[in-house]
């Protein structure tokens, strides 16, 4: 039997010329034949027009590991906005005993393809690739999930573990 994964991460996987891209690629590619990977990352408008600059070889060499895979806008950081909607901001983190970071991607639309996916594709595991997604798990409690994370900070916060 074919396990399912959601694999949720902070930037889109292709082309692979950063570290984090490498590492997570170099992970997941070798192992796309034993497990059905579902790819949802943010994208950055750079990111995109990257993607859309080759976006046929990128697009099946998505194909060639991930099931389906989803980009979705990635929201401004605190220091980027407002005094007001970095108020919003670590309130709503707050009230669903989120990290108060200083960088976290949540997206209300990203959790809501998360939830789709779940539900589409019976997703045995949800993979978080970087501290800054981990509020994915506080949204899709009764789906198993791992953390992965190539920075020291996963040492730091005690949140993933509760």
């Amino acid at each position: 039997m074919t396990r399912d994964i959601l694999l949720v991460t902070t930037t889109p996987l292709l082309p692979t010329d950063s570290g984090g891209r490498i590492y997570t690629w170099g992970t997941t590619a070798p192992l796309a034949d034993r497990y059905r990977y579902h790819l949802l990352a943010t994208a950055t408008p750079a990111e995109r027009t990257q993607f859309e600059a080759d976006r046929d070889r990128l697009d099946a060499e998505y194909r060639r590991v991930f099931a389906t895979y989803a980009f979705v806008d990635r929201p401004p950081i605190p220091a980027d906005l407002p005094r007001r909607e970095v108020l919003r901001h670590l309130l709503f983190h707050a009230r669903h005993g989120l990290p108060l970071m200083d960088v976290s991607y949540y997206s209300p639309l990203l959790v809501a393809l998360a939830r789709e996916l779940v539900a589409a594709h019976d997703i045995d595991l949800v993979e978080v690739d970087h501290l800054q997604m981990a509020f994915v798990r506080r949204f899709l409690p009764d789906v198993p999930a791992i953390l992965v994370n190539h920075n020291l900070e996963s040492e730091l916060h005690p949140f993933w573990m509760t």
